[in-house]
């Protein structure tokens, strides 16, 4: 049986009747500990915490500079037990002590923020430990747009996605609407809004009262839950009330009943505790959440498992927690004819209401209790450092396969640092538009790339020995991580075996027996290939068992090529002919691709049009040799990767080459480009080879035999003629490479690296 992961979590406090967000963190912290080895720290504790099911130590002191001293000793004595992992809920202090612990003893520090705290000021030296903190540690926050805000705003290096849960079980209805009313003392006939939060102008506590005097001809009454510093300010907006109010019921002990200005009824609650809000929710009739600051509100998802439609300003995550159909109901902050009118549509359409009520039942259930323990333990698997010999960013195809894979794999939750040569320039994010940023180490090197044979080996070695210095140093640390590497080159992963880590390597072609590879097969965990004859040749060659070969092909990213722009827009855009046939060639042009029949083909096909996009006229005869150059043979260049779904949308037939010739082009290659093709939804012409039928089939494109020119021009008079059967095989095609996502190669290969 493993190990259980140790975890040091600090929480600033524990109150068993809370009414805040912590009451999930209690939950959070109860269901991890049944496969963590917790270890819980507590700075200042209401109750008794024991009913966590996990080791804890209670802080004493109370002068602030002891505390602190004494929260930095707790943490250096879990460090000594062999608690390497950190996890801070808001706490500074514990940020603090767990930074400086693991700086010197090593080990990850983990800090929990999740809100839009850029809009509000503070101190000048709070500003500073926060900002410090935050660049120190690593985040937890969510959703992804929140997080790259929190990148860009005060820098943080590094961040993992946590996102908010609800147990969906607790907020199923036990009984009717009426009967909830009642047991509440709430009219039976009345209509209810209900506002749940810290009151505060944050969480816009003063729109609660100019929104309820919208409603002063209306049998509809505001129930107002929590505390805090706006309490006393609200509570004199609806109290100082002109004369035409009847009455104030006032109920001892924190719960009034009071009146809006305008004679909208506005009932303050108080504090009431988180286990009991449930009830409040189920008599109510829509959920008010007026913020002017939220992250991802717990309370939004409280709602929709209540089953109450909710109205909401549209700030920070909660539109990626609203369903779509929901989403008119969120207004921009302060709009309170918004708030107002959207309220009263809600009341008035009892089948809106319920419309809204079943489908955020199934919306909700994305956000469960199983899913967020899932991601608290991910939080704490081993980092995997990318090693690439590789300049990154580049244009060329290799990177472009990197990045999107790497994107792929953080959005499945890996912690992810790709370690290359100091080459590369530019941010990856905006070379490659990414969604997310990708962490990367430059290590220096010997700036010999470009000097021939012997310069690349030296500067190659130079990197190896960088990546090996960097991970031994890592792991005499105490960190633990997978190495995974990429065949960029023939000998510059020659280190990857003796850097004391477990490590998987990703192939794109069938390796031959040699020194290196023998010696980086023989210790590796796993291997990932792109198709089966590299899978079965390594088996083979290195006596590799198959079972630790996992195959997948290359990805695409779907949302780009698909729902492309109409072809005559396209045309314009790229200022391309209109009324002319086009056969689109995309790809970089080297000589193992058989670029050379082109030529001959587009000599035989006068009328229609061959764009190459991917180099220039005399880079194509370079490397194919080409002699005889037709004059509907054009080279477009090098285009911008983010322009690529406007030429697929441009054109009328798109090719796929493959040659005989070259191993690699007949047997190996996995092209990106076939991917994107069949996204766009274009008819494709592609070589008959076995690289290629491992991916399609003649449903799905019309084939050309290898290195025929007949056979080619013929294919792509067919594509072009025959408007059913094409586009019948395109919608194939596009319907079979739903399965090539990123995403899904991604879940993939991490499954693989868990075993």
């Amino acid at each position: 049986m493993s190990k259980k992961v140790k975890v040091c979590y600090i929480l600033p406090f524990f109150d068993e009747k809370t009414d805040t967000h912590l009451f999930y963190n209690y939950e959070l912290i109860k269901e991890s500990a049944k496969n963590l080895d917790i270890f819980l720290i507590i700075e200042r504790a209401k109750g008794d915490p024991t009913k966590l099911g996990c080791k804890f130590k209670v802080q004493k002191l109370k002068n602030p500079v002891l505390r602190f001293l004494e929260l930095l000793l707790i943490v250096k004595l879990a460090r000594l037990r062999g608690y390497s992992n950190f996890y801070t809920h808001y706490s500074y202090f514990g940020a603090l002590a767990s930074w400086l612990i693991t700086l010197i003893f090593g080990g990850k520090a983990f800090y929990w923020n999740r809100g839009m705290p850029w809009l509000f000021k503070r101190g000048f030296f709070e500003e500073k430990v926060f900002r410090f903190i935050l660049r120190h540690t690593i985040l937890a926050t969510s959703p992804v747009s929140l997080a790259e805000d929190y990148k860009k705003i005060y820098g943080v290096r590094e961040y993992r996605i946590l996102g908010n849960w609800i147990d969906h079980e607790r907020y199923i209805p036990q009984k009717s609407k009426e009967k909830y009313k009642k047991d509440l003392g709430l009219e039976i006939e009345k209509k209810y809004v209900l506002f749940v939060h810290h009151l505060s102008e944050r969480k816009g506590a003063d729109f609660i009262a100019p929104v309820a005097e919208k409603f002063k001809n209306e049998n509809v009454e505001f129930l107002v839950a929590g505390d805090g510093e706006y309490f006393k300010k609200l509570k004199s907006e609806v109290d100082n009330s002109p004369p035409q109010p009847p009455s104030l019921k006032v109920r001892e002990g924190g719960d009034k009943e009071i009146l809006s200005p305008c004679g909208g009824r506005v009932i303050l609650l108080g504090k009431i505790p988180q286990s009991e809000v449930v009830k409040y929710f189920h008599a109510s009739d829509v959920f008010f959440m007026p913020s002017r600051e939220e992250g991802s509100p717990h309370v939004i998802l409280e709602a929709m498992a209540s089953g109450v439609p909710f109205v909401a300003s549209n700030i920070g995550g909660i539109s990626e927690l609203t369903m779509p159909e929901a989403r008119e109901f969120l207004c921009g902050v302060g709009d309170i004819e918004c708030f107002a009118g959207k309220i009263k549509k809600l009341l008035n359409d009892a089948e809106l209401r319920e419309n809204i009520r079943k489908n955020g039942f199934e919306f909700v259930r994305n956000f469960s209790k199983e899913k967020a323990v899932k991601e608290f333990s991910e939080l704490f698997e081993p980092k995997i450092y990318y090693v690439a010999n590789a300049r990154f960013p580049t244009e060329k195809a290799h990177g472009i396969q990197m990045a999107k894979m790497i994107e792929a794999m953080i959005g499945k939750g890996a912690s992810i640092e790709v370690l290359a040569p100091n080459r590369g320039k530019g941010n990856i994010k905006k070379f490659y538009g990414l969604r997310r940023e990708v962490l990367i180490k430059r290590l220096p090197v010997l700036p010999f790339y470009n000097f021939g044979k012997i310069g690349f080996w030296l500067s190659s070695v130079s990197f190896a020995l960088g990546y090996w210095f960097f991970l031994i140093w890592k792991s005499l640390r105490g960190e633990k991580f997978i190495i995974y590497t990429i065949d960029i080159d023939q000998f510059s992963f020659f280190a990857v075996p003796f850097a004391g880590a477990p490590y998987f390597v990703e192939v794109h072609d069938a390796k031959k027996k040699g020194f290196f590879f023998n010696i980086l097969f023989k210790n590796a965990k796993g291997i990932i290939v792109i198709n089966n004859i590299i899978k079965e040749t390594i088996a083979k060659e290195f006596s590799f068992a198959k079972d630790k070969i996992i195959v997948h092909p290359n990805g695409i990213d779907l949302e780009k090529f698909s729902n492309l722009s109409p072809k005559s827009e396209a045309r314009e855009k790229l200022d391309l002919p209109k009324r002319e046939k086009i056969a689109l060639y995309v790809g970089k042009f080297y000589n193992w691709k058989g670029l050379g029949i082109l030529a001959d083909t587009a000599q035989k096909l006068q009328d229609v049009k061959f764009y190459l996009v991917g180099g220039s006229k005399e880079e194509l005869k370079k490397v194919s040799g080409i002699e005889n150059w037709a004059e509907n043979l054009v080279c477009a260049g090098q285009r911008d990767f983010k322009e690529m779904p406007l030429w697929l949308a441009s054109a009328d037939v798109l090719l796929v080459l493959g040659t005989k010739a070259n191993e690699y082009s007949y047997k190996h290659t996995s092209p990106m480009k076939l991917f994107e093709y069949m996204a766009s939804e274009r008819p494709i012409v592609a070589s008959r080879t076995p690289a290629i039928e491992q991916i399609v089939s003649e449903n799905d494109v019309i084939f050309y035999e290898p290195d025929n020119p007949e056979s080619f021009a013929d294919s792509i008079k067919h594509a072009l003629e025959g408007a059913e059967g094409s586009r019948n095989k395109a919608q194939n095609a596009h319907e079979k490479v739903k399965k090539f996502s990123w995403e899904k190669r991604a879940e993939s290969v991490l499954n693989f690296i868990k075993l």
